[in-house]
């Protein structure tokens, strides 16, 4: 299983499709401040992350999508 978040690969064909990607980003500076904030964020959200509709670039959000 090959799980990509663009349209298409080069050199591959779609043979399923499980849903839309969705991906968070935490920066901070150092390795040790990264896997800390990576922590709390798991910790304080249980991993998820809700987006405003202005993050979707007009799309719906996660919550709203088809799936």
């Amino acid at each position: 299983m090959l799980v990509v978040a663009t349209e298409n690969v080069p050199g591959f064909s779609v043979q399923e499709v499980k849903g839309q990607v969705f991906a968070g980003v935490v920066r901070s500076r150092g390795l040790g401040r990264n896997i800390l904030a990576g922590l709390l964020r798991v910790a304080a959200h249980g991993g998820e992350r809700r987006y405003a509709p202005a993050q979707t670039n007009g799309g719906p959000c996660p919550e709203q999508a088809p799936r």
